[in-house]
């Protein structure tokens, strides 16, 4: 009975332990690609992060050797002590660049002229060699820095000066010859890298607390590195030479080596992880699982044993010491409770086991993620990938495949607590609308992040153009269904017949999300972009002019050189992601430089919100505001400059209207002006011409003195009133009088009378 029974339990336990292992090996290896293919991932984007730096520095050095400022010192020789010659080097220095502004890969540059043995950098200039390796390179041995400064290179050089003293301290440095067409070179350009940059870019990548990832040149020299928490001693004493180790050890499973190398800056990239640090997890749920299933293997002996050996009692008996046995503290039962005690117990076995069922297919979302995310960066073998794709039940359908990224971000100046569950309200509406209008094709739908939702769709459907509009009808839904809290943003690939170029659609759609800043729309589709540009035209008469108009307040000319700028750069061309933060950043700096001395609270605060703007049009819009406030101020302080000048006219002429030899000369020398100028100035100022001015004042000081009388109460004659109101001839004064009032002197003293 005992063989019976233990050979009944062991075929009933067989084939779960078949499917177990079967899914544990395929986990297993799919964790381990999934991991090594994650490290090739992040050192494929630490790559091409720093060859796109890397390419900007080579562009910095280049415009650092053409620039006017540096070739203008080519032809001088070394200085001497007080040569005024001197002055001509802090105005080059001066006018360089500082790239570190757009580049925060840049640490320092050197210009080192031959001739004249100093060098220049974005913060000072160095008398000779000497005084900048000590100041600067004083790490470096002297002789290596002198061989980087000083020899001709024929093309440009990468060197990785350590310290003999501190390992830890390391310079990363740039070096091209200049000017080109020299045969011994007129002197080198330097770039410095910001080691601490390129570290932090290398800690990104994926290797846990028990990893290494380095950088290492041409030559197998280690550049730097990054190390885990908790390296093990293997990696941290080999360092770069690791890779060479783990390459003769071609057996050794121990690690998981990921490497790529750069062509600009012949860099090879090399992460390495045990093996077993990522594998915790699996191991974990191994070691479970055999433990439940020696547990399952004891109690079924157990049982065998115990129903075997109590063969010849009664079943009631066999029950109790069965049920003793497990649950010793349930001593009585209801008769006829023995079966239903069984038959609960051989459940929960069952249950369990199809726990551990559960726990190893729940892996498979991570895992159908993984193979689409492979499948559209184009990095894994295509067979492959469907097969892994048909074993997890999702059929992909032939003849065709399109990518739609949906990225729903809060609206900036919108702030509430819940946005972030209603951001994933908005991706389950993106989802159900989807998938209930989209019917035609195959459609899939996974999120790379928080905020995006990646929409595949299979089929000979999506090349027609049918269902191209019905993409966008869908589009438009969406946005009246989540378009009032969230800037949604639906950006499409080009569709393509054969699958196999599914990664092609999902780089176009990524490029279309990149470019979703210049754009108004909602829909941005690739065929529709135009030609993308990485560099920009702002040349320095622009930005001088612009600085120029912004300080003088002359709006629309700020309008016309904006405006001027958006066409070269988003209508003739069209920038990169990279080249307009590039051009934004220079803007603000040229116009921080121009405004900030002059800057009060309202200019203030418009300086802060411009620098705090991540697009062009916000830039433009705040450069747009300074010119508008520095128009008002200056408009504000002309009137009360005009209200001044018109108080002291005034009474300079109260003061020396009755004398007689008052002229407009007389009058232009007292305000120290020419009298043609005195005459404009007058005019502009008061609206009248100087001469009548003088008239009227006079003539209204003639008809108060017409009406008084003298303290012996008699009338003054005409004449006394013109000599007493300027007029040295008294036919010049009725002239005037009868000019001003429209009647003779004696006319106007009668009539005054008459009316009294």
């Amino acid at each position: 009975m005992f063989k019976k029974l233990m050979i009944s339990y062991i075929v009933m336990l067989l084939l779960p332990i078949l499917v177990a292992s079967y899914v544990y090996r395929d986990v297993v290896q799919i964790i381990e690609d999934e991991a090594q293919q994650s490290n090739m991932n992040a050192l494929l984007q630490t790559r091409d992060m720093l060859d796109m730096r890397f390419s900007e520095i080579q562009s910095i050095a280049n415009q650092l050797a053409i620039h006017p400022s540096v070739t203008s010192l080519l032809s001088y020789s070394p200085f001497q002590q007080g040569d005024r010659d001197y002055i001509h080097v802090y105005q080059s220095f001066s006018q360089l660049p500082k790239f570190s502004l757009t580049n925060q890969f840049v640490d320092n540059y050197y210009v080192y002229f031959r001739n004249s043995d100093i060098s220049l950098s974005a913060n000072g200039v160095y008398a000779n060699l000497q005084e900048l390796h000590s100041t600067v390179f004083s790490h470096v041995e002297e002789s290596e820095f002198d061989n980087m400064m000083t020899t001709r290179h024929l093309s440009p050089t990468l060197f990785n000066l350590m310290s003999r003293k501190d390992p830890n301290k390391i310079s990363i440095v740039y070096v091209q010859t200049f000017p080109y067409y020299s045969k011994s070179g007129g002197g080198n350009v330097a770039v410095l890298f910001n080691h601490a940059k390129i570290q932090q870019l290398l800690r990104q990548t994926k290797i846990g607390d028990r990893g290494l990832a380095f950088i290492m040149d041409e030559h197998g020299t280690m550049v730097t590195a990054a190390y885990g928490k908790q390296v093990d001693d293997f990696l941290a004493e080999a360092g770069s030479e690791a890779l060479v180790k783990l390459r003769q050890l071609s057996d050794d499973q121990d690690y998981i080596v990921s490497e790529v190398t750069s062509n600009e800056a012949r860099w090879t990239y090399v992460s390495i992880v045990p093996r077993s640090a990522v594998l915790d997890k699996v191991n974990y749920i191994k070691r479970i699982t055999l433990i439940i299933l020696l547990s399952i293997m004891i109690v079924g002996l157990l049982v065998a044993f115990v129903l075997s050996y109590q063969n010849s009692k009664p079943l009631s008996d066999l029950i109790r010491r069965f049920r003793l046995l497990l649950k010793p503290d349930q001593l009585t039962f209801k008769s006829g409770s023995e079966f239903e005690f069984l038959n609960q117990t051989l459940l929960q076995l069952s249950h369990d086991r199809e726990k551990l069922t559960q726990e190893l297919y729940s892996y498979r979302p991570i895992m159908v993620s993984t193979l689409f995310r492979r499948l559209l960066e184009g990095v894994s073998d295509y067979e492959e990938t469907v097969r892994l794709l048909n074993h997890c039940e999702i059929k992909v359908e032939q003849g065709g495949i399109q990518v739609i990224i949906v990225s729903i971000q809060k609206l900036d100046y919108l702030v509430y607590q819940d946005w972030l569950s209603e951001i994933d309200e908005a991706k389950l509406v993106v989802k159900q609308i989807y998938r209930q209008t989209i019917t035609e094709s195959q459609l899939y739908i996974y999120e790379p992040d928080s905020t995006k939702l990646v929409v595949i769709l299979f089929g000979r459907e999506v090349a027609r153009s049918a269902f191209q509009g019905q993409l966008r009808t869908t589009a438009q839904v969406l946005m009246r269904h989540i378009g009032g809290k969230f800037h949604t943003l639906f950006a499409i690939g080009d569709h393509y017949a054969d699958i196999r170029n599914g990664h092609d659609s999902y780089k176009e759609a990524c490029i279309a999300l990149d470019s979703s800043s210049f754009s108004g729309g909602h829909w941005i589709a690739y065929r529709d972009l135009p030609v993308r540009n990485t560099s920009f035209i702002f040349p320095i008469e622009t930005e001088v002019r612009l600085v120029r108009l912004v300080k003088s307040g002359d709006v629309e000319g700020v309008k016309k050189i904006t405006e001027q700028l958006r066409h070269d750069h988003f209508v003739n061309q069209y920038l990169t992601a990279a080249g307009a933060e590039q051009l934004i950043q220079v803007m603000k700096a040229a116009i921080q430089r121009g405004v900030g001395a002059l800057s009060n609270d309202e200019l203030q605060q418009t300086l802060d919100e411009m620098n705090g703007a991540q697009h062009f049009e916000g830039v433009v819009h705040g450069i747009h505001a300074l010119a508008a406030i520095m128009y008002f101020a200056q408009q504000k302080q002309k009137g009360a400059e005009k209200r001044e000048i018109n108080e002291r006219l005034r009474l300079y002429l109260q003061e020396n209207y009755a004398d007689d030899s008052l002229s407009i000369a007389k009058a232009a020398e007292a305000f120290d002006m020419s009298e043609s100028s005195f005459y404009l100035f007058y005019k502009e100022h008061t609206g009248m011409t100087f001469a009548s001015s003088v008239e009227k004042l006079r003539i209204k000081a003639a008809c108060s003195l017409l009406q008084d009388e003298t303290k012996q109460g008699e009338r003054r004659t005409i004449k006394e009133v013109a000599a007493m109101v300027g007029y040295s001839n008294e036919q010049t004064f009725r002239r005037a009088f009868k000019k001003v009032i429209g009647c003779l002197p004696v006319d106007y003293r009668s009539d005054a009378d008459g009316f009294k």
